[in-house]
């Protein structure tokens, strides 16, 4: 008989409760939604739509109301060549063929099954003891409701599985709860005939374990198990698999990780030169109570593949941590997030506690992932972002961190010491920092946004370059800069051909300015440089603190240009001889005030620089075939002589 508070119908559900409906349909394949899935976790046994969960042992049921032949109604619904039916009140004398006269003894039912069998548990529980499972292959294995029956068990010392399907067998309709060990594990080798282990599919089943759900023993190639609609909680390890080409693939499956140790919510693994792979497409995963819970791939070639899968974090106080990829011990492992998201407190991507430290990678391609506190990325760590969002409070990364496309959103600082690389949209909280605190970085986007039809410049970021390297390759616009020289050697800012623009307060551009006058490389590449620039070339690192946007905002512009190009416009003309003129004779002078050799005054020796380009763009430079230092015509210098005296005698 169903539980209680359970209706058996042949037509839809009647369920009356909204959230008991969203069950039935979610069970019965139907998409509605991260709430209806949130919903069906808090729904209990007695109120679960079995009619949803079980239409096959639902249909056997109707066809003995009305007096039909029960194991030919068993044949069509479960498509098997004969069916044996185990009943919670059932007696081993029975014939086992209908669910009247059905067997007590799981066991005994799996020693009749033959291949193409199916064996079909009703309502109720069954404890298997210390014992086990272990299909024959070809046999599946049905229930009369995920909540209707469970098949429990506590293994045996050894901390074996309960239920061990056999090849090309099938579960579904049913609890497996391990109380000891794991709870389901495949392959077990060959099948009796010498033919590889081949694919087990399991539909609409919930397992309830102490240490492991599903768990490949490995030792067989290409093996597949696809799990669909089913809800898997566990205090280790829900998903798990280690075989060479094993791999499981779960479909709109919810997963629970409840534990309270240190172990992985879901795991790829494959020891000794084997691989495994896990797929999940649709569905949630939950992970929830103890530190390091982690999701992801360890050891040699494991990977894992979500798609449009939501994962929730518990919230924890001061010191909980996240390891998303696992103990990456060995090469080649990886983590993909496609689509759907996740949402954790603080975060971390691979680690060092592995005997050896080598790159996991995780990519983000698609999807969204939210860290509310910190996201750290370990020495071992590689984070590919190819599309989707990334956002969180601060960023810790010694390892990799390459973002090719999609949003990467900061409300604090990113502190980068090892290799980062940023081409996609960068949205950054007004405030935060970029850290660069050894290895290299690059900007292949603007970290803000130029003035434009879009509106004002965006100017959030302030950058912070100690003992490593920024490479840009796209104008910046930053809120403000700072290079400090004070270790020879040891930073370096290379604009690579690009412009920097700063948006200070207007009381302190001319600070700001002095400040990066004082980080410029002016021997050697220590400080801010370009590479691009020429040695041959007249051209330098120009710098002024009266530039305009096209909306009239007053900011600090620093790019490469000509030697004498004082208002950095790119073409040394009247006006670039008219700023020096100003600032002709006096002392501590800037760039825009003639100072082009960067000595602290304005004298004949950049009047002289001034010449040598005066009448030039700066996309008219190229190398010189020769290499030798141009020198200015006479002519040329004495008529910027002879209209510098004009200009002063105008003052």
């Amino acid at each position: 008989m169903p539980a209680k508070g359970v209706l058996f119908h042949g037509g839809g559900c009647r369920h009356k409760h909204a959230k008991e409906r969203d069950m039935c349909r979610w069970m019965k394949g139907k998409s509605i939604g991260a709430l209806s899935l949130a919903a069906m976790l808090a729904l209990s046994p007695a109120t679960a739509c079995a009619d949803a969960l079980a239409s096959a042992y639902d249909s056997v049921l109707q066809a003995l109301l009305a007096g039909q032949d029960a194991q030919q109604a068993a044949r069509d619904a479960y498509g098997a060549s004969r069916v044996w039916f185990v009943s919670a009140d059932g007696n081993n004398a029975n014939t086992g063929l209908s669910p009247l006269g059905g067997l007590v003894s799981p066991q005994l039912a799996v020693a009749l099954a033959q291949g193409g069998d199916a064996i079909v548990f009703g309502p109720g529980v069954f404890d298997l003891g210390e014992s086990y499972l272990r299909l024959p292959d070809g046999v599946s294995v049905y229930g009369a409701g995920m909540y209707a029956t469970t098949i429990t068990g506590r293994a045996d010392n050894s901390g074996g599985a309960i239920f061990n399907p056999g090849s090309r067998s099938t579960v579904a309709d049913l609890t497996l709860e391990s109380t000891r060990g794991d709870v389901l594990s495949y392959p077990f080798g060959y099948e009796s005939a010498g033919n590889i282990f081949q694919d087990v599919t399991a539909r609409r089943i919930r397992i309830l374990g102490q240490t492991d759900g599903i768990f490949t023993a490995g030792g067989q190639t290409g093996c597949t198990l696809k799990v669909y609609d089913s809800i898997i909680q566990t205090k280790w390890d829900t998903i798990f698999t280690r075989g060479e080409g094993d791999r499981i693939e779960l479909y709109n499956t919810v997963l629970i990780a409840s534990g309270t140790t240190a172990v992985p919510g879901m795991a790829a693994q494959g020891p000794f030169a084997m691989a495994g792979e896990i797929y999940m497409e649709g569905g949630l995963i939950k992970i929830e109570n103890g530190p390091l819970q982690t999701i992801g791939a360890r050891t040699l070639s494991g990977k894992v593949l979500l798609k449009d899968v939501h994962i929730e974090t518990a919230t924890h106080g001061e010191g909980y941590v996240k390891s998303f990829t696992g103990f990456v011990y060995e090469t080649g492992s990886s983590y993909s997030l496609q689509g759907g998201r996740l949402t954790s407190e603080e975060l971390v991507l691979g680690t060092s506690d592995g005997p050896v430290a080598v790159p996991g990678l995780v990519y983000v391609d698609g999807g969204t992932l939210n860290v509310t506190r910190h996201l750290k990325l370990t020495t071992d760590a590689r984070m590919i972002q190819t599309s989707g969002t990334i956002s969180a409070s601060s960023i810790e990364s010694r390892g990799v961190f390459e973002q090719t496309g999609g949003t990467l959103s900061v409300a604090g600082t990113f502190r980068s010491m090892g290799t980062t690389y940023l081409s996609g949209v960068q949205n950054w909280a007004s405030g935060s920092v970029l850290d660069v605190n050894g290895g290299t970085v690059t900007l292949g986007s603007n970290a803000g946004a130029a003035a434009g039809e879009g509106g004002a410049a965006v100017a959030n970021l302030s950058i912070n370059v100690n003992g490593s390297t920024v490479i840009l390759a796209a104008d910046q616009t930053l809120r403000s800069l700072n290079v400090p020289v004070e270790n020879p050697g040891n930073q370096r800012f290379d604009l690579a051909g690009h412009a920097v623009r700063i948006y200070e307060e207007t009381s302190k551009l001319a600070e700001a300015e002095r400040k990066l006058i004082s980080q410029l490389a002016l021997r050697g590449v220590d400080g801010i440089y370009d590479s691009t620039k020429s040695p041959w070339e007249q051209t330098a690192v120009g710098i002024t603190d009266q530039a305009m946007d096209v909306l009239g905002q007053r900011h600090i512009l620093m790019k490469l240009t000509l030697q004498g190009d004082a208002n950095l416009d790119g073409v040394v003309d009247f006006f670039d001889l008219a700023m020096l003129a100003r600032g002709y004779g006096l002392e501590g002078a800037t760039w825009d005030g003639g100072d082009l050799n960067y000595d602290g005054k304005v004298d004949f020796y950049d009047l002289n620089r001034m010449a040598q380009n005066y009448g030039k763009r700066m996309e008219q430079v190229g190398v010189s075939s020769g290499g030798a230092t141009a020198v200015p015509e006479p002519s040329a210098l004495g008529l910027l002589l002879g209209g510098l005296l004009m200009l002063r005698r105008r003052r």
